[in-house]
């Protein structure tokens, strides 16, 4: 019996260089990418994915983290001031403008067009437009469609916002695989769907699905999501292998001590707060909500996958982490490298055996 071999990687934003650096080395060292049946992930994960799927070098895909951030989060928003100012009049009547905290959420419009002080750019706007994100995709993969008989088998995650059929809302993918109604899309319109993190980058128009987000979403693990995939497409489940690998491990947590701040109580914990916290402690990421999504997602995926396959058809890899690493934040590169090189360094040996006698 053939082994089907899958190779999945969460999303996470720059923090995607992890699982970029560590495939590069793996693939060093074993005959991972020649043996992988399905590459398969979600938002940076995806754009991984489907960049090995494509057939770029691994060492073309680190170099998209490395060299590429900063100008993939450019400090511009999606939307104009005025589009801004227009958003914000809308929420606040004319005749509650001389209110206190009306003045104060008007003015906000000012501040909001300076990046990284006061109140959050990304609270009236997508923090980034995805121009530049497309433009580099754009220079890699040209106008291949998902369907092209030179991309591998591919899978990666989004979640269509309307679907005309049904007329909801669906998490669903873009693949090539059997069956699949999404071939017609171009890799880059693959990409910008999975990678439309909510509030970073604005829901990308797709030529066949329509407006979509982020797949992480619901499932920034997509392990599951995938493993399910694999079974529908008839193969036995003795025959899949999968190797998991995370955008890093951190200590998140919102300890007691911070319910009991003047301006952080549970009873003020509204919208704003569950977005963007006050006064966040090092273990709170600073989107509160959309890390608490997306970390549970991502746990709990990866234990009912581990359950499901066992640990000789199922390999998780996740660096360890130090602190919190925002999505968008292109000053962590040379610390993202020095982790990844650290863990392979200490784990080498138990990743290429594991390849080895079973990723074959």
């Amino acid at each position: 019996m053939t082994n089907y071999n899958i190779l999945c990687c969460d999303g996470g934003g720059i923090r995607g260089l992890l699982p970029a650096i560590l495939i590069d080395k793996i693939a060093a060292s074993t005959s991972l990418r020649s043996n992988t049946s399905l590459f398969a992930g979600t938002s940076t994960g995806g754009i991984i994915a489907i960049g090995l799927a494509a057939g770029l070098t691994t060492s073309d895909i680190v170099g998209l983290y490395t060299n590429s951030c900063s100008s993939i989060f450019s400090s511009s928003p999606a939307s104009s001031i005025p589009e801004m100012d227009a958003y914000i009049k809308n929420l606040v009547p004319s005749q509650y403008q001389s209110n206190k905290i009306a003045d104060t959420v008007v003015g906000i419009i000012a501040v909001a067009d300076s990046a990284g002080t006061g109140i959050p750019q990304n609270l009236f706007s997508a923090k980034y437009a995805n121009t530049s994100l497309q433009q580099l995709l754009s220079g890699k993969f040209g106008t291949t469609t998902v369907g092209d008989p030179s991309v591998k088998p591919m899978f990666v995650t989004t979640f269509q916002l309307y679907d005309s059929t049904t007329q909801q809302w669906s998490p669903t993918s873009i693949d090539n695989l059997e069956g699949s109604a999404t071939t017609g899309c171009s890799l880059v319109e693959a990409a910008l769907s999975t990678g439309a993190a909510p509030t970073f980058f604005p829901p990308y128009n797709n030529s066949v699905l329509g407006y979509c987000v982020d797949g992480g979403t619901f499932a920034n693990n997509p392990s599951l999501f995938v493993l399910a995939k694999a079974l529908s497409l008839q193969n036995e489940l003795s025959s899949i292998r999968m190797i998991s690998i995370g955008t890093g491990l951190t200590t998140s947590a919102v300890p007691s001590s911070y319910f009991g701040g003047a301006t952080t109580g549970p009873d003020l914990w509204g919208t704003f707060q569950y977005m963007f916290p006050q006064n966040p402690t090092s273990t709170m990421p600073s989107e509160l909500l959309l890390n608490l999504l997306m970390d549970g997602s991502s746990v709990v995926n990866d234990q009912q996958t581990a359950a499901i396959l066992g640990s000789s058809q199922y390999l998780r890899i996740n660096v360890p982490l130090s602190e919190q690493v925002q999505l968008d934040d292109c000053s962590v590169v040379q610390e993202l490298t020095d982790a990844a090189d650290q863990y392979w360094n200490a784990n080498q040996s138990m990743i290429v055996d594991w390849v080895n006698q079973n990723f074959v």
